[in-house]
């Protein structure tokens, strides 16, 4: 995954697992649609858990506004709730 293109999303809700237990799967909701499709490279930052921080490409889309990527990898004990969605964005990155 490449530098970030220049068409910055903000990120307006992060979960990962199904919401209550956190889990490999994050789901993430753009304010505005995000056009992305499955494969997309994108790359998170600017959550305050850094292990969310990631390049990664988009595992599957919901809807307009919503998508999932996957973590390699998850730590037991963090909490959807300490995922503030306050200054997240997501890009589409360059290849």
């Amino acid at each position: 995954v490449g530098a970030f293109a220049t068409d910055p999303l903000n990120i307006s809700k992060i979960e990962s697992g199904d919401g209550s237990t956190p889990g490999q799967i994050v789901t993430v909701t753009t304010a505005l649609p995000h056009n992305f499709t499955g494969g997309t490279p994108i790359k998170i930052r600017g959550v305050n858990v850094a292990d969310y921080n990631i390049s990664t490409k988009v595992s599957s889309v919901i809807n307009e506004n919503k998508f999932t990527y996957l973590l390699s990898f998850y730590k037991e004990g963090i909490k959807n709730k300490l995922l503030k969605a306050r200054d997240y964005a997501v890009c589409r990155c360059q290849n």
